[in-house]
């Protein structure tokens, strides 16, 4: 696979030059051999899927929230209380330096507070009710947030191009909601 890498790389970007055909490559990662049309399809099907991985882990280095949760919940896993309590006031200080709020943020919050009680509750620790609340919290406003979203897409999409004839019936309560409690919105 890696011989196949470093003929892969003389055609990028393009792959468009006449000489990148499946017979010229195989000719010249097994130079001895025959040409293999399913040795060959297997080459580019287990290429294929190390460049999705690849994909996939850059994604996962780049979002600090996704390594996070990963790491808490190994950590729950394994009952190393010490270090998921170090790496969960870590990854919600690193939260609360996110200057644009939305709701992606209070799902990462949630998410945190609900490892947060799996691990208390694994471990056999104590807990307060304030944990509870504030994940409850975390997630109503990511509820909220997530949903008014939704609303607005779809009001767009119905009002400016489509005509779109969508059920808001649930809008009026998520509306009312947000009038009752306008304290509790952050």
């Amino acid at each position: 696979i890696i011989k196949f890498y470093e003929e892969l790389k003389d055609y990028y970007p393009g792959f468009s030059n006449k000489e990148f055909t499946a017979e010229n490559m195989y000719a010249r990662i097994f130079p001895d051999e025959k040409f293999s049309y399913s040795k060959m399809k297997l080459l580019e099907s287990d290429m294929l899927k190390l460049a999705e991985e690849y994909l996939a882990f850059i994604g996962y280095k780049e979002n600090s929230y996704e390594k996070d949760k990963f790491l808490l919940s190994e950590l729950k896993k394994r009952k190393l209380i010490k270090m998921f309590e170090i790496n969960y006031k870590r990854a919600n200080k690193d939260l609360e330096n996110i200057t644009f709020k939305d709701e992606n943020y209070f799902f990462a919050k949630f998410y945190f507070e609900n490892q947060k009680i799996l691990n208390i509750t694994n471990n056999k620790l104590y807990y307060g009710k304030d944990i509870i609340q504030k994940q409850l919290d975390y997630f109503i406003d990511y509820f909220l947030l997530q949903i008014l979203r939704l609303y607005s897409f779809m009001t767009y999409q119905q009002k400016y191009l489509f005509g779109f004839d969508f059920n808001l019936h649930f809008l009026d309560e998520v509306v009312a909601y947000i009038s009752r409690y306008p304290d509790e919105m952050k």
